[in-house]
C-alpha cells in the first residue's frame, strides 16, 4: 500500500518531468547534473485547511553542472525559477511563503560539490 506522502512526491515529480524537467525519484548517492529531485521537507505533515486533509511539506532540489561560480549559480538560478514558475502552473501543488533557498553546495559520492538550491512546494492530500 502507498501512503499519501508518497504520492505527493511522486505526483510532483511526474509533473516536474512531464515540463521537461530531469528529475530523479529519490536522494541521489551519485549523480550528473543539471537534475532535480523531490524530498521531504520540515515540517513534513501537519494539519491541513479541513479535518480530513493534511499539508504535505516539499523541496525540489534543483542541482546545477559544475562550472565556474558565476556559471553554476546563474544555472541553478535559471533551473531553481523555471521549477517554481511550474510548480505555480500546476494544480494541486503551491509555491510556500519562502519559494527558494539560497544556494548551497550538494555533495556527491564522487567526491564533488555542486551548486543548488531549494524551491519550497506544499500540497494537501487527504487524511487516511
Amino acid at each position: 500500500m502507498t501512503n499519501a506522502l508518497t504520492v505527493a512526491r511522486d505526483a510532483l515529480s511526474e509533473a516536474l518531468m512531464a515540463g521537461g524537467f530531469r528529475v530523479v525519484p529519490e536522494v541521489p548517492q551519485t549523480y550528473s547534473p543539471p537534475l532535480c529531485w523531490v524530498s521531504p521537507r520540515q515540517p513534513y505533515r501537519q494539519p491541513g485547511q479541513t479535518f480530513s486533509r493534511k499539508r504535505v511539506s516539499l523541496a525540489v532540489i534543483c542541482v546545477a553542472a559544475q562550472g565556474t561560480n558565476s556559471a553554476a549559480l546563474a544555472a541553478v538560478d535559471e533551473l531553481s525559477s523555471d521549477v517554481a514558475d511550474l510548480i505555480e502552473s500546476l494544480d494541486g501543488f503551491r509555491l510556500d511563503t519562502d519559494e527558494i533557498d539560497a544556494p548551497v553546495l550538494y555533495p556527491s559520492a564522487q567526491g564533488q560539490d555542486y551548486l543548488g538550491a531549494s524551491v519550497n512546494v506544499t500540497t494537501e492530500v487527504a487524511s487516511a
